[in-house]
């Protein structure tokens, strides 16, 4: 037996599917929760891109800090330890570099005037000793150095052939003194190193005032320093053997 579905029903099943198939397409549940997951993504990137700048800033802020103050200390501390300035006391006396292949004589002083006339003490073949040419002088020089006169004393010696001494004694205001000599020396040339320290007791240059040999007097004006608390400058030597 043949059976006649009616068309209507047909129609009416086709439309049942059609819903079926549109509700089961529609997003549920599921379709919510991957709409927060987006969200909770967005929220974690975020907070994880604020936490790395953070961070990042203040390292590299720290570290530009840090070398900034370490380079500019270094640099001041060089400056200081390199300006070449003569200790104090010592500023009227060139550092002379040293020449050891040249008979050259120290640099003049650069400060502190002359007191009295220099010294001179020229040898006399015919009394086969030192002889001075200015002993009048002599009380101005050994009053200077008896009373502490800020100023500089001078003196010269001369043989006449392979010696002579050139000298001079600097009395500073407080009363220290820097005390040098050079000349030729046989077959050499010697600058003694520029001391500074303290004078004789004045009543050792009182003493000296009433001696009765004006070389006496001489040799007790250039004598050296009672003491030496520091070099100068180093003199040097030459020698032409």
């Amino acid at each position: 037996m043949n059976l006649q579905v009616p068309h209507r029903t047909l129609a009416s099943l086709a439309l049942a599917t059609a819903a079926l198939v549109g509700l089961s397409a529609c997003p549920g549940d599921s379709g919510d929760g991957s709409s927060e997951d987006v969200g909770s993504e967005d929220t974690t990137t975020e907070t994880t891109t604020d936490g790395t700048a953070d961070t990042t800033t203040d390292t590299t802020e720290t570290t530009t800090d840090t070398s900034t103050d370490t380079t500019t200390d270094t640099t001041e501390t060089t400056t200081d330890t390199t300006t070449g300035e003569q200790p104090p006391g010592c500023e009227c006396v060139v550092d002379d570099p040293g020449v050891e292949d040249v008979p050259t004589p120290p640099s003049p002083l650069i400060c502190g005037d002359d007191l009295c006339p220099m010294l001179v003490a020229n040898y006399d073949f015919d009394l086969n000793d030192y002889a001075l040419e200015n002993p009048e002088d002599l009380e101005c020089v050994l009053t200077a150095l008896r009373d502490r006169t800020p100023g500089v004393i001078r003196w010269v010696d001369d043989d006449g052939g392979q010696f002579t001494d050139y000298g001079y004694i600097l009395i500073a205001e407080d009363g220290s003194a820097i005390r040098r000599n050079w000349g030729a020396q046989d077959l050499s040339y010697v600058v003694s190193p520029a001391e500074l320290g303290s004078l004789h007791l004045p009543m050792v240059y009182e003493d000296c005032l009433v001696l009765d040999m004006d070389m006496d007097k001489y040799f007790c004006a250039k004598q050296h320093l009672a003491s030496v608390d520091l070099v100068c400058d180093e003199g040097w030597e030459y020698t032409s053997i």
